[in-house]
């Protein structure tokens, strides 16, 4: 967060959401309409998964969900991606469907309905664009936010992907 900010904190749902506020105003802004961060708390075994999503000016933490294995993954192929810097941002991430389907151990029916649901979501929690959080071109998809962090839970250390 930055320096200078007041934090107020409020449950919203069943996620508690920190929002930073305008120190002149006291209010939050009604900055971007967009997740510009993900943030995985994941557990050693991967078993756990705890998802911050910065939305706005609001950080909005979801509970343990087993639908965050999809994210996780993709977020990892653009991480990957990103990290080996050999394609543009825009290229970064890309997996067919069909593969990705093969390697979470689901059919390309159950992984779509896996995105629906993750979409669901991230709307009941107030998040307008929740299509955009996962991208899909022809027979491929990726995860539709560019700030990625996994968070090793066990060592509270960001994963160095």
């Amino acid at each position: 967060m930055a320096t200078g900010h007041r934090l107020e904190s409020q449950w919203v749902r069943d996620a508690y959401a920190v929002q930073a506020c305008d120190p002149e105003t006291q209010r939050v802004s009604p900055s971007a309409k967009s997740v510009t961060e993900m943030r995985f708390h994941v557990d050693t075994e991967e078993k756990h998964i705890r998802l911050d999503v910065t939305y706005g000016c609001n950080i909005i933490r979801f509970e343990e969900s087993a639908l965050f294995s999809v994210l996780l993954e993709l977020a990892r192929e653009k991480l990957k991606d990103s990290k080996a810097n050999a394609k543009e941002e825009s290229e970064q991430g890309w997996l067919y469907t069909a593969d990705f389907s093969v390697r979470l151990r689901l059919d390309e029916e159950a992984l779509n309905v896996a995105i629906c649901r993750l979409r669901k979501l991230f709307q009941r929690r107030g998040i307008e664009n929740a299509r955009s959080i996962v991208e899909r071109r022809r027979k491929q998809l990726r995860i539709g936010v560019l700030q990625l962090k996994v968070v090793d839970t066990a060592k509270n250390l960001e994963v160095k992907q």
